[in-house]
């Protein structure tokens, strides 16, 4: 299933993206994701994969991308005292909150990877402030 979702989906992904050359696809185990068949059609695209381990928060900046809109769709519903909306309503708050992420914010975010592994090895693999 997760092969066929990269043959219909990964190449407009990656033609839409800020670097759309880079084809790197992170992932974080999901066996879905490292069968033979998953692996196979994204070779085909000309991917590169770059695997960590799974449930790794500091060494997964979508982690803290996802932090960032969970806490804005905070602030809106408290600001514009949402209390009740319907799937729809959500839906399009949430895919207007992922659109309005600053590319700064998210260049800053996959820039500090090297800061990340740094403190991870300094900490002998413990939690960091990521």
């Amino acid at each position: 299933m997760f092969a066929e979702f990269v043959k219909e989906h990964f190449s407009s992904v990656f033609e839409n993206s800020a670097n759309p050359r880079g084809k790197l696809f992170l992932q974080d185990g999901d066996p879905r994701q490292c069968s033979k068949v998953a692996r196979k059609a994204i070779d085909r695209l000309g991917c590169r994969m770059f695997a960590i381990p799974p449930r790794s928060p500091d060494i997964n900046p979508i982690e803290n991308i996802f932090h960032l809109v969970r806490k804005q769709l905070q602030d809106d519903a408290l600001r514009n005292k949402i209390t009740k909306e319907s799937f729809a309503a959500f839906s399009e708050r949430i895919k207007h909150t992922v659109k309005n992420i600053p590319v700064e914010t998210i260049n800053k975010t996959i820039l500090s990877m090297n800061k990340r592994m740094k403190l991870i090895v300094k900490g002998k693999g413990n939690r960091t402030k990521y």
